[in-house]
């Protein structure tokens, strides 16, 4: 005897998970990059430049795509901190909301985008523990601390 098989219904298609924090880094990136004329490959260069590892032009793509695609790419700290050299902006760079978010609210947490702006460049009462942090490392005044030098970005030379 032949038994008929249930064939499994086909899933519905997820929403796209909407927006959040990691989704502002991927629209900045795209848009920084693009802002400069840069190539997905030149951005993967540059970032070999800093860490001596090659990715693929593919992980630069992948970055980007979590704005609007359906699969969300997690930054962490790092990452930040080099894309931030890459490009010559500050970090805060990748966290401004993109044009048209409004009163949105972030996907992760339910809270306004418009507090990005907040947590970016701090209220009059949260920036005495900044100042306090930088007196810690002998900061009193930003603007007189000395020019960091600049990054050679060149794509570094394997020692084989």
């Amino acid at each position: 005897m032949v038994r008929s098989r249930k064939r499994p219904e086909p899933a519905a298609p997820e929403e796209p998970p909407g927006l959040d924090v990691n989704a502002v880094v991927s629209y900045n990136v795209k848009a920084i990059r693009e802002r400069r004329g840069m190539t997905q490959q030149l951005v993967a260069d540059r970032l070999a430049g800093l860490t001596g590892h090659q990715l693929p032009q593919a992980s630069i793509s992948a970055m980007e795509r979590g704005f609007d695609g359906e699969r969300r790419r997690r930054f962490d700290a790092h990452e930040l901190y080099l894309l931030s050299v890459v490009f010559d902006v500050p970090i805060t760079y990748f966290f401004i909301p993109p044009p048209g978010a409004g009163l949105t609210e972030l996907a992760d947490t339910g809270r306004p985008v418009g507090e990005l702006y907040r947590a970016l460049l701090g209220t009059d009462d949260q920036l005495d523990a900044v100042d306090a942090r930088l007196a810690e490392i002998k900061i009193e005044n930003p603007e007189a601390a000395d020019e960091v030098p600049r990054c050679d970005l060149r794509p570094r030379q394997s020692s084989s």
